[in-house]
């Protein structure tokens, strides 16, 4: 981390053609801990906080996704993309923006092959061999609903070192989509160093990586019915982690 470089590409499905934006800063949410405490399967309770912030140098020309507001509720259809491995077999991540086309299914399937917390989404294709894999992390997981596209999580994990094995747990932004607004708005000061449970603070010589004060965010979110439009479309091409 100290010495590395951020961007954030733009515009294009092909990474060698997307424009590069430079990151100013990075904002870790105040509730992420780098080594989360363990707990009895389905679900821990307290919420892992796997959530930050980009500040971009400049601004990126290109349209935006808005966050959900909702969690969706099981069943919920939604669409992961990433540059992620394409295969437990791959060294590296793929040039072409991938997708999965997936849905929502109980916590406890996260939870009996590895770590979900509250505020998670778990969910799993239900085809042998498809999954998020490595590289994939950070990328959003989206969804149609009311009309409009909207991101409802950031992929997190799976419950195996293998891709394409276990469901895949990604955060669900609904929850953390207040403290998120709070910190761009300029309503919440985030600029303090990362605590002792963050892995304390990350002395980059470029870009501060900083988190905010810690807050309460409203625990009961609204919850999105099943009942939905089918998959946006898109030019990626269809993921395959085999």
């Amino acid at each position: 981390m100290e010495n590395r470089d951020f961007h954030v590409r733009v515009g294009a499905v092909d990474r060698s053609k997307a424009a590069a934006v430079a990151v100013k800063r990075i904002v870790v949410f105040s509730g992420w801990d780098w080594i989360a405490d363990t707990s009895p399967v389905p679900r821990d309770e307290v919420p892992a906080g796997d959530f930050a912030l980009m500040q971009l140098a400049s601004p990126a020309k290109a349209r935006t996704v808005p966050l959900a507001s909702w969690e969706p509720q099981v069943g919920f259809p939604l669409r992961a993309l990433g540059w992620g491995r394409t295969s437990n077999d791959a060294t590296t991540g793929s040039m072409t923006l991938q997708q999965l086309d997936t849905r929502v299914v109980p916590a406890d399937r996260c939870g009996a092959d590895g770590a979900i917390t509250a505020h998670d989404i778990c969910t799993n294709e239900h085809q042998p061999g498809k999954g998020d894999c490595n590289g994939d992390s950070g990328g959003p997981v989206i969804g149609k609903a009311r009309g409009r596209v909207y991101q409802f999580g950031i992929i997190s994990c799976g419950g195996s070192e293998l891709c394409g094995v276990t469901p895949d747990v990604a955060t669900g932004v609904a929850y953390y989509k207040p403290w998120a607004d709070a910190v761009t708005s300029g309503k919440i000061r985030s600029d303090l160093p990362l605590t002792a449970a963050q892995g304390g603070a990350i002395p980059h010589p470029r870009i501060p990586i900083t988190t905010t004060a810690p807050v309460t965010l409203r625990d009961n979110v609204g919850v999105l019915p099943i009942a939905a439009p089918a998959q946006p479309r898109d030019d990626a091409v269809a993921f395959a982690a085999a």
